[in-house]
């Protein structure tokens, strides 16, 4: 059984993750209600959150969380059990940041898509407004 202060954490952490991945993604449903540059500052804005949150999450859970883990499974675990555990706590957990990983990246792609359309638009405006 693990410890309740280990699963009290556990569970505030899962909470705090949605809770900032849901403020970082709905500022993407906002966003297109404004003007261009508003959107570019927005957009901008988005892809720095996300980054720290990525960022924030990671060092929790590679300082505190695991270790903590490491330790729960030590004290609850017989010696045939727990290296198992560890091995399969490892694997998945470096599986797990190389698809959160790979999402982040290809998320910040699109942002930067999109602010380099935006940016071109407002390039065009710009140029045929000073044309005319």
């Amino acid at each position: 059984h693990l410890s309740p202060y280990f699963i009290a954490f556990t569970c505030l952490m899962m909470i705090v993750s949605v809770t900032t991945e849901y403020l970082v993604n709905r500022m993407k449903y906002d966003t297109f209600t404004t003007n261009l540059r508003d959107t570019v500052s927005r957009l901008v804005k988005m892809k720095k959150m996300r980054l720290r949150q990525t960022l924030i999450g990671g060092v929790v859970i590679v300082l505190v969380w695991g270790p903590w883990l490491v330790y729960e499974f030590s004290q609850h675990l017989d010696e045939r059990e727990f290296m198992p555990m560890i091995i399969g706590s490892a694997v998945g957990g470096i599986i797990g940041a190389c698809v959160g990983l790979n999402i982040l990246f290809k998320m910040q792609r699109a942002n930067d898509e999109m602010i380099r359309q935006i940016e071109e638009l407002l390039i065009g405006k710009e140029k045929m407004n000073g044309r005319g």
